[in-house]
């Protein structure tokens, strides 16, 4: 079978030699384990001038720093009692080794029987892991975590709440110390980043973008997301790493920033410099105080948010106009905006007003003034489509605003 081609090989088969090559990579995982520890006990990488077994064993065997750290955790597991060469846990490497459980859930085994205190008689704990290893038999790695992190329950109930509570602050630790962030300018437009972040801040980011890329929202917002279509049906919908790195945008750009920390003696807001003619015409480019540039129609988007500030500048590239009051609605204004529309005002969007933008219906940089007859609320999202120039806002006879949608939609633009 192992040299027959893959596909002349039936269903059962291959289902069969899946779930085989699972038990063999555990067997290995946990001789890689065992040898590992072997290395560490008898120092080779100091004795050949290397910083740490990490690094040796990447030299050693090419491995990613991932995959040389799970070795050493595998090493761990692994370990030896320390008065001898027999196993600390034998009954969860006799399974590990025969791939009835995995290498990771043997870790999260290990770790867990570690923890228990000097005060469990041994013959206890010896009892709690052949519980937990007959368990993890059945049980994903998610499953394995919860049932291990919960052992102490029954071995130990007077503690438990103590050693848990022991337990998620060790973790917790952990998570704060490991936690990182790191971007770079791809150099087509876009950023690139990663991070790692604790798991309940991670939940809390998670679900607030969630809530703000909801699939439903797309389709009861009256627009697909990727056209202009007020059906919302014509194209296939956005896929979900596209709708949270848009999310993402849209969170970023409702940040608070008067309240943060200032840097030097001022506020953490950026400047938008555009000059008067390309303003006027939505033309040509923009510049942020970072040297970014965007275009003219993206910087009269921004310019209607709060935490960005126009500076409008003449030929000779002297301040017209440094946007404050006279360009930006103020916080009354806002207030009286967010009373008559209660939300973004685009048909059926369901964007409250703490998650929308005052817009000027006739530009600033047109000569609208910045009042409530001329102002409206708009989510991010349609924000973006008014300033594409499709749709557009007027102020109907009733004092409230409508979106008209392009002629190819209604063709008399009611």
């Amino acid at each position: 079978m192992v040299d027959a081609p893959t596909w002349q090989l039936s269903d059962e088969d291959v289902s069969d030699l899946v779930r085989a090559l699972g038990g063999v990579r555990a067997g290995l995982d946990e001789l890689t384990g065992r040898v590992v520890a072997e290395v560490r006990r008898r120092d080779l990488p100091t004795h050949e001038g290397v910083a740490s077994l990490s690094q040796w064993l990447q030299v050693r065997t090419k491995a990613t720093p991932a995959e040389a750290a799970a070795a050493i955790r595998y090493a761990t597991a692994t370990a030896p009692e320390a008065d001898g060469d027999r196993p600390r846990w034998g009954c969860t490497r006799t399974a590990w080794a025969a791939g009835a459980i995995t290498a990771e859930q043997a870790v999260v085994i290990t770790t867990a029987l570690d923890r228990l205190g000097d005060h469990i008689a041994w013959t206890e704990k010896r009892a709690a892991e052949q519980h937990l290893v007959a368990q993890t038999q059945r049980l994903g790695l998610s499953q394995t975590k919860y049932l291990a992190n919960h052992l102490v329950e029954v071995v130990d109930p007077d503690g438990a709440d103590a050693h848990l509570e022991r337990l998620l602050e060790d973790e917790e630790a952990r998570a704060r110390r490991n936690t990182s962030l790191s971007m770079g300018r791809v150099g087509d437009g876009t950023t690139k980043g990663a991070f790692r972040l604790p798991d309940a801040q991670a939940d809390q980011l998670r679900i607030v973008l969630d809530s703000i890329a909801a699939p439903w929202r797309a389709k009861r917002s009256g627009t697909d997301l990727r056209t202009d279509d007020p059906n919302g049906d014509s194209t296939p919908a956005v896929p979900y790493p596209n709708r949270m790195g848009i999310a993402f945008c849209e969170l970023i750009e409702h940040l608070p920033t008067d309240g943060l920390p200032k840097a030097g003696a001022t506020d953490a807001t950026l400047v938008i410099t555009i000059e008067h003619q390309q303003l006027m015409s939505g033309l040509g480019a923009a510049m942020l105080t970072t040297g970014t540039e965007i275009s003219a129609g993206q910087a009269r988007r921004l310019a209607c948010n709060a935490h960005l500030i126009p500076a409008v500048l003449d030929g000779d590239s002297q301040i017209l106009d440094f946007g404050t009051t006279r360009r930006l609605f103020t916080r009354t204004q806002r207030t009286a905006l967010a009373v008559r529309d209660q939300g973004c005002v685009f048909p059926s969007c369901d964007r409250p007003t703490h998650w929308t933008e005052a817009h000027h219906i006739t530009y600033a940089s047109n000569g609208g003034p910045t009042d409530l007859d001329n102002g409206c609320l708009l989510c991010s999202w349609h924000h973006h489509l008014i300033h594409q120039g499709a749709w557009s806002i007027v102020m109907a006879h009733d004092g409230v605003p409508e979106a008209i949608p392009p002629p190819h939609i209604d063709p008399h633009q009611t």
